[in-house]
């Protein structure tokens, strides 16, 4: 028998067999392999060795531009894209379309990189050109409502965040700069004399700074900043149970609230209400009286609303004795959650929508926290230009879509404590089927348990990081260096 293996002629653009040696098949398998295990680990272990990946994906991408062949590119670009998307989101594959959401991403992960081909091509752009293109993908996907940022490069660090704490300077897309550009110089290496006088400051510094702010950034020590607060696990909650009878037993349990400041419930933990009777409803009446009689300044759930125009949304409603204000979620998970209006039409199904006016500024502005319902919390902009004067974030989400995925609830809780930097604000997520947890203001988990009623004692703060601040000036960041990019390589090719 001839053995056989594959390989992608420069010349066409599709897969053929040819000769080949045992040992060549042999030896590719065990680097894709390698290339599978070191994806999966650094997403779900240790962030920064996606390093190796990376530079093994730069020095396929060149090989494949050089061939002038766009087919034989991409398809490179595809295959090297699923290693990573697979074994990163290995745990989508366990939950409803997640097979789906996992190729779609994949497609449109592909983009970055066909802008950068037509730069290679029409201006001549080098692989540094590559860097603000990506960062500017990864900026837009972050700004869109119908998107998955789940994989911005810069969450890597989620894993140590000793090391992600020059977050509050720039947001999780300096993370990804950082992991880009020592990837660059690496693979440029043979280009520049004094490469290790390049590389050794480059990984050294941000890593000193980082450790550095561990440990002088003070978490608020004083009286007025600590509060304490309850959350529920609808995972308890009886199945025959209904909205109002919910509501009863929640009052029931008012000794268990006494001396706490907030009550939260998680994501869609109510159903179904109308928003314009909402004030006359047996679950408010039966919540109110629990904050009265609880003594507690805020009681927030979740619950999907119909608004005015009978358009349904996945809110989050607080309560503050005789008043009430609705938080709208206003970044919806793609397909479960969400479908532009064409799609519903084709498969005759409803989804949530975010285009309904909210409270949000208000919200922030007078309580002195910010809401975030699940999915939100992976847009780290989205976070930062809403969370205005609130000195604690509250997440209401519901991780039952995880099922039983251990790596999956650990990423959504690792992105979580990066938001905590990014703001420098304390965070307690209330969830349902996963755990509650509560953050400081450097990222550590304080508290993890999954019980029917957790407690969790957090110190606010009002400290306003650099980011926070300025995040509306990154994108203009990022053309700057795209076009720096391209004049200086052009005015290199000239000289």
């Amino acid at each position: 028998m001839i053995p056989i293996h594959f390989r992608f002629e420069k010349s066409k653009f599709w897969w053929i067999l040819t000769r080949g040696s045992t040992k060549t098949i042999a030896s590719s398998i065990i680097l894709h392999i390698i290339l599978l295990m070191v994806s999966y680990f650094s997403w779900n272990y240790f962030g920064i060795i996606f390093i190796v990946y990376l530079l093994f994906f730069f020095e396929k991408l060149e090989a494949s531009i050089s061939s002038n062949s766009f087919s034989r590119y991409y398809f490179t670009i595809l295959f090297y894209l699923s290693i990573w998307h697979f074994s990163a989101l290995s745990w989508m594959l366990e939950i409803d379309n997640g097979i789906f959401g996992i190729i779609a991403n994949l497609i449109l992960y592909t983009i970055p990189f066909i802008i950068y081909y037509f730069f290679y091509i029409k201006l001549g752009a080098s692989l540094l050109t590559l860097i603000p293109i990506w960062l500017g993908f990864e900026y837009l996907i972050n700004e869109l409502s119908f998107s998955y940022p789940w994989l911005t490069l810069g969450n890597l660090l989620a894993n140590q965040v000793v090391l992600a704490q020059w977050y509050e300077y720039t947001g999780v897309l300096g993370g990804s700069f950082w992991i880009l550009i020592i990837t660059y110089f690496v693979h440029e290496r043979r280009n520049f004399k004094n490469f290790f006088w390049i590389v050794f400051p480059l990984v050294v510094l941000p890593i000193a700074l980082s450790f550095y702010l561990y440990k002088t950034t003070i978490i608020p020590k004083n009286s007025d900043s600590k509060k304490i607060i309850a959350s529920y696990d609808a995972k308890f909650r009886e199945k025959t149970m209904s909205e109002e009878e919910l509501a009863f037993y929640f009052l029931k349990q008012k000794d268990d609230l006494v001396n706490t400041n907030i009550f939260l419930i998680p994501e869609c933990t109510f159903k179904g209400m109308q928003a314009s009777t909402l004030k006359s409803s047996l679950v408010y009446k039966y919540l109110n009286k629990l904050q009265v009689e609880a003594g507690l300044d805020n009681i927030v759930f979740g619950a999907s609303l119909y608004s005015k125009n009978n358009k349904i949304t996945n809110s989050g409603v607080i309560l503050n004795r005789d008043t009430f204000k609705i938080k709208v979620k206003k970044r919806l998970v793609p397909l479960n959650e969400y479908l532009p209006s064409f799609m519903t039409d084709l498969v005759n199904r409803g989804s949530y929508r975010s285009d309904v006016k909210d409270d949000l500024k208000s919200i922030t502005s007078k309580n002195r926290f910010m809401p975030v319902i699940c999915y939100e919390v992976f847009y780290g902009s989205f976070v930062s230009k809403n969370i205005g004067d609130s000195e604690v974030i509250y997440v209401l989400s519901s991780e039952e879509f995880f099922k039983n995925s251990i790596n999956g609830k650990r990423q959504y809780d690792n992105i979580i404590r990066l938001r905590a930097i990014e703001n420098r604000v304390p965070i307690v997520k209330s969830s349902s089927f996963g755990y509650s947890i509560s953050v400081d203001i450097v990222g550590n988990i304080s508290k993890k348990e999954s019980k029917e009623l957790s407690f969790h004692e957090i110190r606010t703060s009002s400290y306003k990081p650099w980011y926070r601040e300025n995040v509306s000036k990154l994108f203009s960041i990022i053309v700057l260096f795209l076009v720096s990019t391209i004049i200086l390589h052009r005015n290199k090719n000239k000289t």
